[in-house]
């Protein structure tokens, strides 16, 4: 690396999408207020978190360079041992304690979430307001293609997101209830399946789109429906009726013994008040589902909810 980038400052970012997102939208104010003139290298490990990544414009003086996991967890090593002398540094708040990640503990405590640890272990010198949107391609003529292929219909198609990287799935008879209720309601409904792995729910439409048209793609489509996931990151300035599902079984966490809804809300991280949140148990998956479904049919403007509801 320092055969083909040069001697410099290295940042190495987290491994899950939606804690690169947060670091992505401060590396600009941090380089400025470090006082990187000779520039930096930034290490993003696997596909999602690069083309997370992408989405962002940084100071011309920051190299991207994609690594694989196997680097990763080599650098992290490395940085564990010897990550001043190697001018090293890696972004995510429990990498300060990456033994123990004592850290994690107090996500909800003193309404601590995922964004406001990141803000004050990793950028505590730049403003919050310094965080920095990502940039979509927001070309109608894209849309429009990636609708005509599936078969979609622009203001009534619901997009079902049932996987995620961390939180345990949600047991497929909710989806499979969610998407026979919005068919019957007159919705369109398709899944985002970005590999084999992840199976379309039965009669929905299978679909993939790229991050750069993650959030024309959901505007255009009106609806979405996701496990909390770094996905829900990426497209939380969409203009669009958006829900955000956290498992019960991943609800108590840290010495808050708070739900997940106060360590990963959408809304809190965010500033928003656009997601309708639903905490989820094996208990109460239809009235979940139900809820979800009268929320799609009240008419009323998409940022007119703010509510999180626990059963």
């Amino acid at each position: 690396m320092i055969v083909e980038y040069g001697k410099r400052k290295t940042l190495i970012s987290a491994g899950g999408t939606g804690d690169v997102y947060i670091s992505n939208g401060f590396i600009n104010a941090y380089i400025h207020d470090n006082s990187i003139e000779d520039g930096c290298l930034y290490l993003i490990p696997g596909e999602s978190c690069y083309a997370t990544t992408k989405l962002f414009k940084f100071d011309h003086t920051c190299k991207i360079s994609k690594i694989s996991k196997e680097e990763w967890l080599f650098l992290l090593h490395l940085y564990r041992f010897s990550g001043r002398e190697a001018d090293i540094d890696l972004l995510y708040y429990h990498i300060h304690t990456v033994y123990t990640q004592f850290t994690e503990t107090l996500e909800g405590l003193h309404g601590w979430n995922l964004f406001s640890l990141m803000h004050q272990i990793n950028f505590c010198n730049q403003d919050k307001d310094c965080f920095e949107l990502p940039r979509f391609n927001i070309s109608d003529e894209s849309v429009n293609l990636l609708l005509k292929r599936y078969g979609l219909k622009r203001g009534k198609t619901v997009i079902l997101s049932p996987y995620a990287k961390c939180p345990p799935n949600i047991n497929d008879n909710f989806w499979q209830y969610l998407c026979d209720r919005m068919k019957k309601n007159g919705y369109c409904v398709c899944t985002n399946s970005a590999s084999a792995e992840e199976t379309p729910i039965d009669g929905s439409i299978p679909v993939f789109f790229p991050y750069d048209i993650a959030v024309p793609f959901v505007e255009a489509c009106g609806y979405i429906v996701g496990l909390r996931s770094g996905f829900l990151d990426i497209i939380e300035t969409a203009n669009a009726k958006k829900v955000a599902l956290y498992p019960f079984n991943c609800a108590k966490r840290g010495l808050s013994g708070g739900g997940a809804t106060a360590s990963f809300s959408v809304n809190a991280m965010f500033g928003r008040n656009d997601f309708l949140e639903l905490e989820t148990g094996l208990s109460n998956l239809k009235e979940v589902a139900d809820d979800i479904i009268d929320y799609f049919n009240d008419e009323r403007c998409v940022n007119e909810n703010d509510a999180i509801y626990a059963y």
